[in-house]
């Protein structure tokens, strides 16, 4: 079975690791976020922000729930349900780990099956 990084919940954001070229539909220039964490842990935890961290570019890019949600599309492609918005709704920002992601070490960023 492969693993599914599903990301962190961090107070009202939800942070997830990617490798920002990778994660990008470049043909559609859409990112994705599992469907099974927006339906659960954005309500149950309140999220208010998407914060996407790529370690290897020392960048972030983040998009607001509220913002996001109003450009989303859910589709189900293979067996797996995915919400999927464009890429120019994201704020592309420097990685500060101690100003924008506070006690969120890259270790915490563990995939799960």
């Amino acid at each position: 079975m492969s693993k599914i990084n599903y990301g962190v919940v961090h107070g009202r954001r939800y942070l997830k690791k990617i490798d920002f070229n990778r994660a990008v539909l470049w043909k559609t220039r859409e990112i994705s976020l599992a469907a099974k964490v927006v339906d659960h842990w954005f309500p149950e935890h309140g999220i208010e922000e998407i914060v996407f961290v790529d370690f290897k570019k020392e960048k972030i890019y983040t998009v607001s729930v509220r913002k996001a949600e109003k450009h989303w599309v859910k589709k189900t492609m293979h067996q797996d349900s995915q919400y999927y918005f464009s890429i120019g709704l994201l704020t592309t920002l420097p990685l500060r780990r101690e100003e924008q992601i506070p006690m969120i070490d890259p270790d915490d960023f563990r995939e799960r099956e």
